[in-house]
């Protein structure tokens, strides 16, 4: 089954209404030197936010928020990009903010997104595309046609070549000890991708 998946036309409405301003390029989007104001908890430190992640308080809502508006932002202001999150959850995203942050306390939680953006900008999705769903409809995974491409090609060279990409998918998994929880379809991935954390870049 494919689901297909398009930029909302009613925010691009919203462009429309609100103005110009909110739309411009993303060069445009600072001042003549590159700076801009950073709100909410963008200004916050990673070490307060691995405290709020281990205390599992509300206020991890608002970094949620702040990760989605992001994402939102960057996907509609980024030349030749529809989803700079090609297979990751913006849960999957906290979780390595969190391991970094654990690494780098001194460094701000919105300069750390930063960072992993700009690390995940060579993987992301260019152009818009429909989504295929993988597994039992009851936990269905979506993957955005040129990664489910990538994760088949990736599986078949490691050598799981079961017709099937996830039942191959799970082998994989369990050939890796992936243990089945809440978020185990994202486990597979990141380790099937093996994705490395940039290094940080240690702006404010």
């Amino acid at each position: 089954m494919i689901q297909p998946e398009v930029k909302s036309r009613r925010c691009m409405r919203l462009c429309l209404i609100v103005g110009s301003m909110l739309c411009l390029p993303i060069a445009q989007a600072a001042d003549s030197q590159g700076n801009f104001a950073v709100k909410g908890v963008a200004n916050v430190s990673c070490k307060d936010y691995a405290a709020s992640a281990a205390q599992g308080g509300p206020e991890l809502s608002q970094y949620l928020g702040h990760v989605n508006g992001y994402v939102s932002a960057y996907n509609a202001l980024s030349v030749n990009t529809f989803d700079v999150l090609s297979w990751q959850s913006v849960d999957t995203i906290l979780l390595l903010l969190l391991s970094r942050c654990d690494k780098h306390p001194e460094v701000k939680f919105g300069a750390m997104l930063t960072t992993l953006l700009g690390y995940l900008h060579e993987h992301r999705v260019q152009a818009v595309a429909s989504r295929v769903a993988l597994g039992p409809k009851e936990n269905s995974l979506y993957l955005y046609e040129p990664v489910f491409k990538e994760l088949t090609q990736r599986l078949q060279a490691a050598g799981y070549k079961q017709a099937d990409a996830y039942q191959a998918l799970l082998a994989f998994a369990a050939d890796q000890n992936i243990v089945r929880s809440e978020n185990f379809h994202q486990m597979a991935l990141l380790r099937l991708f093996n994705l490395k954390q940039p290094d940080v870049q240690r702006t404010e």
